[in-house]
């Protein structure tokens, strides 16, 4: 079906409408679309010469043999009919065409790109007695997958190259254990900056071709990006802004129904709620009154708007946000429902889950690469200590798959982007809720502040903000940039709490920033790749941009359906191939 849909000749649109429809109609996002109007007696030969891949009628205006005609033509992959209560015109089609054509590339990816690995999924139906799992990564996501999984039966070992937490500087660990002691879900935590015309993220289609001190989010010298790197920003550039958009609804989707995920953890695991300094509810402020609006519509269709703010009840509610109200940096909040933890104490109650659990941790050892036959069949995992057999493989690498990955698609995908932290102590007025603020800014638009406290029980406030483009090998950070966005942290922190500024800067502590490196996606999508190995699967999951925390559950839920034999929507919707598979048809089409 991929090269059916590959050969056809005309990438773009191709619809037939049964109405007044203008001949020839330039569609904003998709580029040249070619619109045939017909009526009803001319409408089957008008199928057979044009083979459109949209059509259009009126209700009751489309026979129910033309309607077969069409779909029988398309095989009902890469086509749509669309129906309306009215004459179908080009105010009708420049609205609906966009919808259509992200139903159609759904429909693709679900029944076509999917279909090989939801086969091979299925077949683990009959696998039952492949039950040894070995996962590879021991953050967040890695480990609230190895926990799923031992509550369905499957003994699983977990290898992290890194030491044991809190044994070593920060450096030495990833974005969970050695970024900042803070993380947070709401109900649009997991984003998709790739949504080029958003009322929230604007000029965001060359952002990762520029440098932080020109207003970009590229952390690393533009002269050392390798070969891949510019693959990776192409695939950004390149994604249309329908396509983002219909990415955008599946994120927030799956965002949002995480909700009830972290509800049914919580109920099953209350230890690590009580021991994890979790802080229900969220605020967040805005300096913009249209983003504020825009917020506003979003979080009420994600179901999480609780309450809208002026700035004097923003002030009242929150009195740490005194200042800023009154200094113009708040024109209205809103809170919302969500909620943040301590991440290191929450990490640390989960690993001791585990270990009461019977789930091997093996810190420090280094999982190296896969090793394959001539087939590709994966035969085991070759790691620090010599060679790892399981019947299935779950790697989480972060943000560089490097060897680890090598083989699958998702590799080109997995790149990194940073963020900053900074820690001060919560002073200066009372703050009900951890919040987020929003600024019209270039940098550091998006700031967490989580409410916490040091292990001896002070209270702080933790920020963390920025993004950072550091590409898909290691070592390539920009000093100059990385200080940059440190500056801009330090300027929000004296905007917005500049009694806990002063307080931090008295105590010698604003200097003691972190960054921690987030797995990022072109797409925006995570990325879901299942592969056969000897007696089971392997997957690569991962590249949840600012989400790992916030879908955690589902990942790991998703992975238990994996080698269950139970194919889910998450799985088509993150496969690797994905923009991929339909990057040929989008060749003409522009932005």
């Amino acid at each position: 079906m991929l090269d059916q849909m590959r050969s056809r000749d005309a990438p773009t649109l191709r619809a037939l409408a049964l109405g007044s429809v203008r001949a020839s109609l330039r569609l904003d996002g998709l580029g040249a679309a070619v619109i045939e109007v017909c009526d009803r007696d001319s409408a089957a030969a008008m199928i057979a010469n044009l083979q459109p891949n949209l059509l259009i009628a009126g209700r009751g205006a489309l026979e129910p043999k033309l309607e077969r005609q069409f779909r029988a033509a398309n095989s009902g992959i890469w086509s749509q009919v669309l129906h309306t209560d009215s004459a179908a015109d080009s105010k009708f089609a420049a609205a609906l065409c966009p919808a259509a054509l992200r139903k159609i590339e759904q429909a693709f990816a679900r029944d076509a790109c999917f279909a090989e690995e939801a086969a091979l999924i299925a077949a683990q139906q009959t696998t039952g007695r492949a039950r040894t799992v070995c996962v590879v990564g021991a953050g967040i996501v890695g480990l609230m997958t190895a926990l799923r999984l031992s509550e369905q039966g499957f003994q699983v070992t977990v290898l992290e190259s890194s030491p044991a937490p809190q044994g070593a500087p920060w450096t030495a660990y990833g974005c969970t254990n050695g970024g900042a002691n803070a993380r947070m879900y709401s109900a649009t935590e997991y984003d998709n900056y790739n949504e080029k015309r958003d009322e929230l993220y604007v000029d965001m289609a060359d952002v990762f071709e520029r440098p932080l001190s020109q207003g970009g989010w590229l952390a690393m010298d533009p002269a050392a990006r390798t070969a891949e790197d510019l693959d990776w920003n192409d695939m950004f550039r390149r994604v249309p802004v329908w396509l983002a958009q219909g990415y955008s609804a599946e994120i927030f989707d799956i965002c949002r129904d995480g909700r009830q995920a972290w509800r049914e953890f919580f109920a099953k695991h209350p230890a690590i709620r009580e021991q994890s300094g979790m802080r229900d509810g969220l605020v967040r402020t805005y300096d913009d009154p249209s983003k504020l609006e825009a917020a506003r519509t979003l979080q009420a269709e994600q179901g999480a708007l609780e309450r809208v703010l002026t700035p004097a009840e923003t002030a009242r509610r929150h009195p740490l946000f005194g200042h800023a109200v009154a200094s113009g940096a708040i024109c209205g909040a809103l809170e919302v429902s969500g909620f943040t933890v301590q991440i290191h104490a929450f990490m640390q109650q989960l690993v001791h889950t585990l270990d009461q659990r019977g789930v091997r941790i093996e810190w420090g050892c280094r999982a190296d690469r896969l090793i394959r036959d001539s087939d590709n069949l994966i035969l085991g995992l070759e790691a620090r200590d010599g060679i790892r057999k399981a019947d299935h493989y779950v790697l989480s690498p972060g943000a560089y798959g490097e060897g680890l990955a090598a083989g699958f698609a998702g590799q080109r995908l997995l790149h990194g982007v940073i963020g900053a932290w900074l820690v001060l102590p919560h002073v200066g007025g009372e703050l009900r809720r951890s919040c987020k603020l929003k600024r019209a800014a270039a940098l550091n638009q998006d700031v967490n502040v989580t409410i916490g406290n040091t292990p001896d029980g002070r209270p702080t406030l933790t920020l963390g903000s920025g993004y950072g483009y550091v590409g898909g090998t290691p070592g390539r950070l920009d000093q100059v940039q990385l200080d940059l966005m440190y500056a801009q942290l330090d300027q929000i922190a004296e905007q917005f709490f500049p009694e806990a500024f002063a307080a931090a800067g008295a105590a010698g502590t604003i200097a003691a920033k972190k960054y921690c490196v987030r797995p990022w996606t072109p797409t925006g999508l995570g990325v879901f790749e299942c592969q056969q190995a000897e007696t089971g699967v392997a997957l690569l999951i991962g590249g949840h941009n600012t989400g790992g925390f916030a879908i955690a559950p589902q990942i790991a839920e998703s992975v238990v359906n994996a080698l269950t034999g139970q194919p889910s929507d998450l799985h088509w919707q993150f496969q690797s191939r994905r923009l991929a598979a339909v990057l040929p048809a989008l060749h003409h089409m522009a932005d």
